[in-house]
């Protein structure tokens, strides 16, 4: 073992300690050895013998933490030491911190003073204690541990994973073979595993159970082109799933998020991935079990998430939701149990929901409402897994899937990234249908039409009518792909990360000319892009507001310009991650962001070969004015139990019709008056006529237009309305579940904003991204009959039935109940109330807060009452865990509105003429719903 720049361990580089055991001059083979040497020699059929210790030369010895650093986990010297401590505590009773010097690595155990040593021919040596004072050979490491080891071949693309028991290895692309780090005690059993495929190809492990040592066939693992990764995964072990599903730590849920609390019994798991064509970022996720238990968290930078949950209290089948920043819920089923110590993979996205649809129970009445796994019919997502297959069979030929015979949406492995199954994803939207909420798939590729009425008339894909392969968002077509759609935004995200002043000197970014990211003729809502995202830029040097962020792009549907013979426009919907600053104001980001939804209109032309999204640019809607219709749900609890009969709590449907009376002037960047006399709104489930809006006086509509009539009747001169009400309520139903049938007070047939009949007996009508006409009259206009422009909205979910509102995920403002209750304080101006509210987990988080009061002069009872509004934006880290649920309400000193005259909030007695209401603001899958509280006496 001698080499030219070697001496022996008696040489002053080991501690004295060493030394003084081993003596110099210790190689006297004479002397016997010592019974426990030669029995740990046997042990692995070596022969003990003396040895003299020959060590490397240094320049010095270097430090322990020099030394540790350059170790790693694989580093056979150090678990042969971790070897020896395991198989032989009584010689080597552990654990001891590992030296290292000038070659050698080694620990010294004091309770029994024995040396163990590895040099760096990896031969092992012991001295001292039960060995005595002379150094001896008992073998090498390979005769005590091994690597579990094998070779790969035919592995082009990455994604390869390999397991054993506690440890993962993902292998490179073009890796000719592969090594466990950690290796095992010679002779132990192993099992390698194929744990997950490269995207398109099939892996074959062959030789994968052996025993270490054995002179037997290593693993060997074949891979080639195949539809393995669409074969459902298996369980993994808990402990590795999230390297082996590669997601974030912050995407791991902690025990205390399951209901029950923490107390560290979370042994099982569910782990997957969450996405709409692109993955679901930062996005909250929840599973719920047969019996209703409950476990919480958020998805990571790649949709990615992890459930943990203890398994023996969680039984299948196990129902899976995750909501985008739009309060859109997406769900998924799991009807097999999961073991404790394992997880299994799920997929949360809309051929998922549509699976969950066909087997839960009709009277749930959607995806998007409150269940637990009794509500599964477990033997029906079998059924509607196959059917889901048939439906998309020759779609998944195109897009490269060529025997699609294993897939399992909800079990299958797959990418977010525009090929394979995902191109299908992208090819898809799901909606809901307004009277039953059943999901419906409908294509994306086809031009969105309507009828007469103006419903949206769908091209739903079924087992009957597969999805066609002319209507796939395959790469290298003229279609607005994941590929074009993630370029674009990724570009958008790299210039709003830059400071002022580079972001000033980037061309790519300013993009004065409209060829790469935003055409010059971008109009929306009548707004530049400026004032349309205004939010997410600086009101002084017109620079990114830092942290600001684009994400989970989703195309909607795509229709055409006038006139063109192709589908050139894209609606599509981001999130948006914002630094809560206030409108382009300059006090900075704070603590937290908010987070909502946004549609965006693009356009496919040439753009000169330079648009980042290929032939596709940001183009806007091209409206002059800024209007739109939504679906509005308001849920009003009356806290007075004396009057549940008479004035009980209810919900009801509506339309609410949003337009401004102001408009965007570009050429003076400024808001202007928009000089709006009346608009006609006509479409599904508004009289034929039309609702008439118009400029409001009432306390809190000033900048928007109310309801005027029911009739159509365009006035012929300008005229306001007093109504505060820009919805129309289709329909209404008690918290119980009865509906109003006949007119009432809380449904007066006469009000010009409330259907004639307490309750709308068809819905279907009112589908996702139906249209409604928009007829604009302005004050110079003196007729009535013809418009002075027609604008068009598209409504982007269906209108459902009242009741259907009770089972969706609501935030509760039940603590906020003393701000309504006689004997309630007056809040005289300049000072505050709190709104408090309790999150729900599915429910998108609070926008806005408001209070209303009320107050008239006793002495004079015919008077109009004084009305006070106070509304709050809510901040919140929307993307974190902590969303907020309290918001300060700072009564204005002088009313913020010039028609509320109230400018306190007055202290509420109970009695006739004073009259309080708090209430909470969201949007939930492209809806407002409020959840109001009050007291009538």
């Amino acid at each position: 073992m001698s080499t030219p720049n070697t001496w022996a361990l008696c040489r002053p580089v080991l501690i004295a300690a060493v030394l003084a055991v081993a003596g110099c001059g210790g190689g006297d083979d004479s002397r016997p050895v010592a019974e426990a040497a030669r029995r740990m020699a046997a042990d692995v059929g070596q022969v003990a013998t003396m040895a003299t210790l020959e060590t490397q030369a240094t320049a010095g010895v270097p430090s322990r933490a020099r030394a540790l650093e350059a170790q790693t986990v694989s580093d056979p010297a150090t678990q042969l030491l971790d070897y020896g401590e395991s198989a032989y505590p009584q010689y080597f009773p552990g654990p001891q911190s590992t030296q290292f010097s000038a070659g050698l690595t080694y620990r010294y155990y004091p309770q029994t003073e024995a040396y163990l040593l590895v040099d760096a021919a990896q031969q092992v040596f012991v001295i001292g204690g039960p060995f005595g004072n002379q150094v001896v050979q008992v073998g090498s490491v390979s005769d005590y541990i091994g690597a579990v080891q094998g070779t790969v071949t035919g592995l082009t693309n990455p994604g390869l994973v390999l397991t054993l028991p506690g440890q993962v290895l993902s292998v490179a692309a073009g890796a000719t073979d592969f090594q466990f780090p950690v290796w095992l005690s010679k002779g132990a059993s192993y099992d390698v595993m194929v744990q997950a495929k490269p995207e398109g190809m099939t892996c074959t492990m062959l030789n994968g159970t052996g025993r270490v040592g054995d002179s037997g066939a290593r693993p060997a693992v074949t891979c080639g082109p195949g539809d393995g990764p669409l074969a459902p995964e298996e369980p993994v072990p808990l402990t590795d799933a999230g390297a082996v599903y590669a997601i974030d730590s912050s995407a791991i849920s902690r025990a205390e998020d399951f209901v029950g609390g923490a107390d560290g019994g979370a042994d099982g798991g569910v782990g997957g991935g969450a996405g709409d064509g692109a993955p679901l970022a930062r996005a909250r996720v929840a599973l719920t079990d047969v019996d209703g238990r409950s476990v919480t968290g958020f998805t990571d930078g790649k949709g990615r998430f992890l459930l943990r949950f203890p398994a023996a209290q969680f039984k299948p089948p196990y129902v899976l939701r995750a909501v985008d920043g739009g309060g859109q819920i997406y769900a998924s089923v799991l009807t097999q149990a999961v073991a404790a110590g394992q997880a299994q993979w799920v997929n949360i996205n809309p051929l998922t929901d549509w699976v969950v649809s066909q087997a839960l129970d009709p009277a749930i009445g959607g995806t998007d409402k409150l269940f637990a796994g009794s509500s599964i019919r477990s033997d029906r997502v079998a059924t509607a897994l196959a059917s889901l297959v048939t439906a998309l069979k020759p779609a998944l030929a195109a897009a490269g899937v060529a025997d699609a015979s294993r897939l399992d949406v909800v079990r299958s492995r797959y990418a977010y990234d525009g090929t394979g199954l995902d191109a299908i994803l992208d090819s898809l939207d799901h909606t809901r249908e307004p009277a039953t909420g059943v999901t419906q798939l409908r294509t994306k590729l086809s031009t969105v039409a309507q009828d007469a009425a103006g419903t949206e008339q769908p091209r739903l894909v079924t087992d009957a009518a597969p999805l066609s392969t002319s209507l796939l968002a395959l790469p290298g077509t003229e279609t607005l792909t994941f590929d074009k759609l993630t370029r674009w935004t990724d570009e958008m995200n790299r210039c709003l990360a830059l400071p002022a002043a580079s972001y000033g000197a980037d061309a790519a970014c300013t993009d004065t000319d409209g060829t790469r990211l935003v055409r010059t003729d971008y109009r929306h809502n009548g707004m530049d892009l400026r004032e349309d995202m205004r939010m997410l830029f600086s009101e002084y040097d017109g620079s990114p507001v830092a942290g600001s962020q684009l994400r989970n792009p989703r195309i909607l549907f795509v229709s055409r310009t006038p006139g063109s013979s192709v589908d050139d426009l894209a609606w599509v919907q981001f999130t948006v991650l914002q630094p809560y600053v206030g409108p382009r104001g300059p006090n900075g980001p704070v603590a937290g962001a908010v987070e909502y939804p946004v549609v965006k209109v693009f356009r496919r032309d040439g753009g000169g070969g330079q648009a980042v999204a290929g032939n596709w640019r940001l183009y806007g809607n091209q409206q002059v004015y800024s209007m739109g219709i939504e679906p509005s749900y308001y849920r009003l609890t009356q806290a007075n139990p004396a009057r549940q009969e008479s004035a009980p709590s209810y919900v009801h449907s509506a339309l609410r019709m949003v337009a401004l009376s102001y408009r965007w002037d570009r050429s003076r960047q400024a808001w202007v008056d928009a000089g709006i006399r009346a608009i006609r709104v006509r479409g599904p489930g508004l009289p034929a006529a039309g609702m008439v809006l118009a400029p409001s006086t009432a306390c809190g509509a000033q900048g928007y237009l109310a309801v005027l009539n029911k009739t159509g009747e365009v006035p012929a001169s300008s005229t306001t309305t007093a109504n505060v009400q820009n919805d129309f309520r289709l329909a209404s139903a008690m918290l119980d579940g009865r509906r109003f049938t006949t007119p009432g007070p809380y449904w007066p047939a006469r009000d010009i904003a409330i259907n004639r009949i307490p309750y709308l007996t068809d819905f279907s009508p009112i589908r996702a991204y139906s249209q409604y006409s928009f007829e604009v009259f302005l004050k110079g206009n003196a007729g009535n009959t013809q418009p002075d422009a027609v604008e068009y909205a598209r409504i982007l979910a269906p209108l459902m039935p009242p009741e259907s509102v009770l089972k969706r995920p609501l935030n509760d403002v039940t603590a906020s109940l003393p701000l309504v209750l006689p004997g309630a304080t007056m809040i005289p101006a300049g000072m505050a109330a709190v709104v408090n509210w309790q999150n729900s987990p599915l429910a998108a988080p609070v926008s806005t807060t408001v209070l209303y009061a009320e107050e008239r002069d006793p002495s004079r009872p015919t008077d109009a009452a004084k009305s006070i509004l106070v509304r709050a934006s809510v901040p919140g880290a929307y993307a974190t865990r902590g969303v907020p649920s309290a918001q300060l309400m700072v009564v204005p000193t002088s009313s913020a509105d010039a028609n509320c005259s109230g400018g306190r909030i007055p202290a509420y007695d109970g009695e006739t003429g004073t009259y309080r209401e708090v209430m909470l603001s969201s949007y939930q899958g492209h809806a407002r719903v409020l959840s109001a509280l009050t007291w009538v006496r």
